[in-house]
């Protein structure tokens, strides 16, 4: 998402290789599922608890994407002329136009934007109705979907626990679905797909396409954007990275007497995924973009021949990118596996102080600023110029814009500045968190209750059941409850809510709560904060 394709060089190829996409659905199903201990009796519960404990960040992100929307589109600079693709005049203008289902308002389309992407619908089913406002954003849209059918897929799975030969096949028939889709897809449409590529295919020249073609590639525009952007083709890699965790439960590879071989398996596929990255780079860079007068007939070995030079219609070509990225899931299932043994070098750089530790913690924050924190870049450092989807959309009508142009160096400067700005806005998480407790409880006219059970130890069981949804018992550790990372922050709050009165607040630590051994300590620490809060409002009675 940053650094110009010509900064970049033969290095902007792996563009062609986006094989993290897919790979962050395998891992979000698999680390979800890997740390739950029972069934989910509250589904809805823990839903909720697991998009509360997202949102406020989220919420954030959309406040800053909103801001910097408007200096370049308001009512004087909206055009209702829509256009499926980008036109010669874009770059340097200061304009907006509308949306695939709302072409003609401007205020029509600014408040369906606002409410699609607080609703978490950016994706399917509601992208031709937004303007791109956050343009990743739909990554937390598809999440959230994913969410939404965790629990039900999640307590199918737990029936066959431990049973090592159906979670086999379950998986392979995740992987094999997979396969069924992208190729499916693609020989059956895509790679006939007209798109904007008016080019002579002997000289590159480019065409003018008549109104015929033009309709055509709108058709196809919509349908492969459409296929990009729905939910139920990633969730096949969230549903089979949870039969990964199960299988890798049942198996427990790190048990074994060899469990080091696994390590090898690991850093193989790593190497792996470091030779294709390679081969895409010897490709060598082939001139493309505005400032080319004619498409470049060069080709690239790594690709089919519907999509295999800048002649090609540029959305077939960013298709292909997907389905040939997405076709080493089977790869990136096994490498997730392995690594989660712990052994081998790849595991052991992953778990590193810096990257563990340090820049781990931020990642979340890195994903949902990124895109704000290069447009403030790029307008400090280029005399107040914005990097905004209109200006840089893609050759055709994609969710993403060009990436920020700048030069490659610079991309290790905002890299930094992403991480330090996630850093800092990471404290800013419990007050939003609050704020959005205190709006929920005010609008279902809740009530601290001032009055508990002498029995601290239920209380908090009914809390954890509250927070994930599932029944809990003393023994299990936060972890094992499936509220570690963001989910402690949550848990700790509503800790602080139900055991605080008007008279006595009391305060936890999140860092106590999270290191407890197991549920009955977290009892302890309550009470004898509730003890400790006690005592001090006795003191400043008694002294008044």
């Amino acid at each position: 998402h940053i650094g110009s394709d010509e900064s970049w060089g033969a290095f902007a190829n792996l563009r062609q290789f986006p094989w993290h996409v897919h790979a962050f659905f395998v891992t979000a199903g698999f680390s979800l599922a890997i740390v739950m201990p029972s069934l989910i009796s509250r589904k809805r519960s823990f839903i909720w608890a697991r998009i509360k404990a997202m949102y406020p960040l989220y919420a954030l992100a959309l406040v800053f994407a909103l801001i910097n929307l408007l200096p370049h589109c308001q009512p004087s600079t909206f055009s209702p002329a829509f256009h499926w693709n980008s036109q010669p005049e874009d770059m340097g203008r200061m304009f907006c136009e509308g949306t695939p289902l709302l072409q003609e308002s401007w205020a029509a389309n600014l408040l369906a934007t606002i409410t699609i992407y607080l609703t978490g619908l950016s994706a399917t089913p509601l992208w031709g109705a937004s303007w791109f406002m956050g343009f990743y954003l739909w990554f937390t849209s598809m999440y959230f979907q994913c969410l939404l059918i965790f629990p039900s897929i999640y307590n199918q799975l737990y029936k066959v626990r431990k049973k090592t030969k159906p979670l086999i096949l379950l998986s392979l028939l995740g992987v094999s679905l997979n396969v069924l889709i992208l190729l499916g897809f693609w020989y059956s449409y895509a790679e006939d797909a007209i798109g904007y590529g008016f080019f002579d295919q002997s000289t590159g020249e480019k065409l003018i396409p008549s109104a015929q073609q033009m309709d055509a590639a709108d058709t196809d525009n919509a349908v492969l954007l459409g296929f990009y952007l729905f939910s139920p083709f990633w969730m096949v890699y969230f549903v089979v990275g949870m039969c990964v965790a199960f299988l890798f439960d049942a198996v427990r590879p790190y048990n074994q007497a060899r469990a080091y071989l696994w390590g090898y398996v690991a850093d193989a596929i790593t190497l792996l995924v470091v030779a294709v990255s390679t081969a895409h780079i010897l490709q060598g860079y082939i001139p493309h973009g505005s400032a080319v007068s004619q498409a470049s007939l060069d080709t690239f070995f790594l690709r089919p021949e519907a999509a295999n030079n800048f002649a090609d219609p540029g959305i077939v070509n960013r298709i292909w990118d997907e389905v040939a990225s997405r076709l080493f899931a089977p790869i990136t299932l096994l490498w997730l596996f392995a690594l989660s043994t712990g052994q081998g070098l790849t595991a052991k750089i992953l778990r590193s102080n810096p990257i563990s530790q340090s820049l781990a913690p931020a990642t979340y924050a890195c994903f949902l600023f990124h895109q704000v924190v290069g447009q403030w870049y790029y307008a400090i450092t280029r005399n107040g110029e914005w990097w905004n989807w209109w200006s840089y959309r893609k050759d055709f009508y994609w969710f993403s814009p060009q990436p920020v142009p700048v030069e490659w160096y610079e991309y290790f400067y905002l890299v930094g500045l992403v991480v330090i700005f996630g850093k800092l806005v990471q404290p800013c998480e419990p007050l939003i968190r609050r704020g959005f407790q205190s709006m929920s409880m005010l609008l279902a006219g809740n009530k601290v209750q001032s009055e508990h059970s002498s029995d601290t130890l239920s209380e908090v069981l009914k809390i954890v059941e509250r927070t994930t949804g599932m029944e809990a018992n003393p023994d299990l550790s936060l972890e094992e409850c499936g509220l570690a990372s963001l989910g402690a922050v949550q848990f700790v709050s509503a800790l602080r809510a139900e055991f605080s009165s008007k008279a006595v607040k009391i305060e936890l630590s999140v860092s106590d709560i999270i290191s407890a051994a197991d549920i009955r300590a977290i009892a302890s620490i309550v009470d004898a904060a509730r003890m400790q809060a006690q005592h001090h409002v006795t003191q400043v009675v008694s002294m008044s």
